[in-house]
């Protein structure tokens, strides 16, 4: 059976640094999302701690400085693939550095910051070298065979959330896989709705699947970014144009592509599971899109879906629950662990906002447990270091600022780019 061509997500198209000669800081600076989402705040209420988010990619590189200790070792569907910790074409490890990267240096103030920082990647490798060489001949990139098992090994493996920054005209096999990790294992399986590209404009698998969230893209006016598709199956949107990301080879890169806001979104509901251990996938999903900021047409629309991911919102706000389920399932107590151990003393901040004004209400507390999982995770081996960056290299840009929006009809162009 032939495999499927598998539609690229996200598109390279700067690079924004080489090891040793990034402005640190502006990595960090140039991160527009942070502020968009308001993710500082955010993470004064949840990091995502004690969260495995499982990344169906093309692996990951474990030794990026920002991803360094918040990636485990997987699986992978090829030979030599390093249990997943190898990445041979880069998009693996920048799904995994907006997810849960934690940036570096002395407090972590440089490099890019994932939406949680705090959770971890299980990686599942699905695309070798060989695959690569093909693919960039025309060729496919991966289909059924890769991708239904790489998602039920996760389900069965730990993972609390997948991510699925891939789309195509997948087979059964991968719906039944999804199906399976979604309703039989309570897992959110959240999924980019994908790029405009020669292939066409339609939303495809695993994002039309109605087990998966799926996400589209915005830019940083907070408009929708017109490279991506969309559709009715389209759930949420978060950033997706000129997001920097870590690249593969130790560096910094700028991409666009929805790729980019399912990662996001993953890493937001993250940040909610750390919170609140017990809450289900049915009711994380409603969390999500109920305290999402409508935009574009009123209501649902098929850009923004219920609309814009909101993580402060998502971690405070009280919300109407829907009509089969009691309120305390969508609106539970919020306590949850930030970095607690024994002695620690955690400072969680509630906002309310009132008649124009923000009052900050602060609870010193002391935390001496840490919640238990909602599920008991399979553990995992310790992470593999890296044999080194994989033969593929990267064509530099210059100058690598500032990184201008590409015309619309290139936003697959660039030095390499998911297909």
């Amino acid at each position: 059976m032939p495999r499927l061509l598998v539609c690229c997500l996200l598109s390279l198209t700067v690079l924004l640094s080489a090891p040793g000669t990034a402005h640190a800081d502006a990595i960090r600076d140039g991160q527009w999302m942070l502020d968009a989402l308001d993710l500082e705040t955010a993470h004064t209420l949840s990091t995502g701690e004690g969260v495995t988010i499982g990344l169906v990619d093309t692996g990951v590189n474990p030794d990026h400085p920002d991803l360094v200790g918040n990636v485990d070792a997987g699986m992978a569907t090829w030979d030599d693939g390093q249990d997943g910790l190898i990445d041979v074409h880069g998009h693996g490890t920048a799904m995994a550095s907006l997810a849960v990267g934690h940036g570096n240096g002395e407090d972590n103030d440089k490099g890019v910051l994932g939406a949680a920082p705090g959770a971890r990647i299980l990686s599942a490798g699905i695309m070798d070298a060989a695959n690569l060489e093909e693919a960039e001949a025309g060729g496919s990139w991966f289909g059924d065979a890769e991708v239904a098992p790489a998602v039920r090994w996760l389900a069965d493996n730990g993972a609390d959330i997948i991510l699925m920054s891939i789309s195509g005209d997948f087979g059964p096999t991968v719906a039944e896989a999804v199906r399976y990790a979604a309703v039989d294992k309570d897992v959110l399986v959240v999924a980019c709705s994908g790029n405009i590209d020669p292939h066409g404009e339609r939303v495809r698998a695993p994002a039309n699947y109605d087990e998966a969230l799926a996400v589209a893209g915005t830019d940083s006016t907070g408009g929708a970014w017109d490279g991506a598709t969309i559709g009715p199956t389209v759930d949420l949107a978060a950033p997706a144009a000129n997001v920097v990301v870590a690249d593969y080879q130790g560096g910094y890169v700028d991409y666009y592509g929805t790729s980019n806001s399912a990662a996001i979104v993953a890493g937001v509901a993250a940040l909610l599971l750390s919170l609140w251990p017990d809450m289900s996938r049915e009711d994380l999903t409603w969390r999500l899109t109920r305290t999402a900021v409508d935009a574009g047409e009123p209501g649902r629309d098929d850009a923004f879906g219920h609309g814009v991911i909101d993580p402060v919102a998502a971690l405070t706000k009280v919300i109407e629950p829907p009509t089969d389920r009691p309120d305390a399932d969508v609106n539970p107590a919020p306590i949850g662990h930030l970095k607690a151990n024994p002695s620690s003393l955690t400072t969680i901040t509630t906002l309310v906002v009132g008649g124009g004004a923000m009052l900050a209400v602060v609870w010193t507390v002391f935390i001496g447990f840490t919640l238990n999982r909602r599920r008991t995770r399979t553990a995992v081996a310790s992470p593999v270091v890296s044999t080194g960056p994989p033969p593929f290299q990267q064509t530099p840009h210059s100058p690598p600022f500032p990184r201008e929006r590409p015309p619309s009809d290139s936003n697959l162009s660039g030095p390499r780019h998911w297909p």
